[in-house]
């Protein structure tokens, strides 16, 4: 969450957070399931990329696309939970990041042979 935070202060530096906006929260909200999502990501990939035939330069641009593909699938996921219900259960919030890490998978399964 610590990590969440200070990317959603650099991004939003008028932002305070002791008197959030209701923007202000959801930002925080997908920047802590991105974080997340992309750990889970790096431990489910990580041993592949260490094993497979790319030089570190290529295991950090493949995962850094999977990264930003990942982010950009959980920022569209969580304006539709928005607008279809604005009070999630946890159990949304681990079914977006599950649907994200399936469909980045599924996106980039050629790259990680």
């Amino acid at each position: 969450m610590a990590f969440a935070l200070s990317e959603l202060a650099s991004e939003q530096p008028d932002m305070n957070p002791l008197s959030m906006t209701d923007g202000n929260i959801w930002s925080l909200v997908e920047q802590y399931l991105s974080v997340e999502c992309c750990n889970r990501l790096q431990i489910d990939i990580g041993q592949l990329f260490e094993s497979a035939r790319l030089s570190p330069v290529e295991v950090v641009r493949r995962t850094d696309d999977m990264r930003e593909y990942m982010k950009a699938e959980i920022s569209a996921q969580l304006r539709e939970i928005r607008q279809k219900h604005p009070s999630p259960n946890p159990g949304e919030f681990e079914r977006i990041m599950q649907q994200a890490l399936a469909d980045t998978f599924a996106v980039f399964e050629g790259e990680l042979s």
